[in-house]
């Protein structure tokens, strides 16, 4: 995955908005390799630089708007991160479905989420109409359930799997661990001690390359493949 813009732009989104999402989906740069950001800059010849991100599944790349976020402006930076997840969350369903009606179908079970590829162009009323985005439902339901599952922490099981990924949640002081979405009891409970993350077999974990997070009160312990 490559990144267009300035050097200072490039450290802010890598800081507040890849690595939040790397926590989750760690691959994320592998299965999005094809791929080119762009921030700050709309290299679309004709459309002016503006505050409407969006991705170009013909030309394989993001637009991420940019602002001169400060570290402190929380607020800002949370809109960098929920942008670009969701901005990820379309890369990935191309990459990963296309245009496979059957796996779109396993997506609507799955996810429970109605199945709804029929584009809408126009926006205005049908915009106000629609409870979901105008332009194709399924693919902002896609986008927005990544963008969610980013934000809370909350690995989903379908999103998960399809990313190669299986995952552990666990909560300090709990023997109940949720491994792929199934609750597991276990006999040691994973602690917090004077800041530090500790599980029983924490680095028998990172032995086998685990990335392993204390995120929102929980530990999230992701491995690829």
């Amino acid at each position: 995955m490559q990144l267009i813009g300035s050097s200072k732009y490039q450290d802010i989104f890598r800081q507040y908005a890849l690595e939040p999402m790397e926590r989750i989906i760690p691959n994320i740069q592998d299965i999005l390799q094809a791929w080119t950001v762009y921030l700050g800059y709309n290299p679309n010849p004709g459309v002016v630089n503006g505050s409407n991100p969006h991705t170009d599944p013909n030309r394989k790349y993001v637009y991420i708007p940019m602002v001169d976020v400060l570290p402190e402006s929380d607020r800002d930076l949370i809109a960098q991160v929920d942008i670009w997840a969701h901005e990820a969350g379309h890369c990935l369903h191309l990459e990963l479905l296309g245009d496979d009606l059957s796996k779109w179908q396993e997506w609507a079970r799955e996810t429970g989420h109605a199945l709804d590829l029929a584009g809408r162009y126009g926006g205005g009323a049908g915009l106000a109409a629609d409870t979901n985005y105008w332009w194709i439902p399924s693919y902002e339901d896609f986008a927005c359930d990544i963008a969610k599952m980013v934000k809370s922490a909350e690995p989903h099981p379908y999103y998960m799997c399809l990313c190669g990924l299986q995952y552990q949640v666990l909560v300090p002081g709990s023997l109940e661990y949720n491994v792929n979405g199934v609750l597991v009891d276990k006999d040691a409970a994973p602690r917090i001690i004077e800041g530090r993350t500790y599980t029983p077999t924490r680095h028998t974990h990172e032995g086998f390359g685990d990335t392993v997070n204390y995120i929102n009160g929980k530990i999230i312990i992701v491995r690829r493949g």
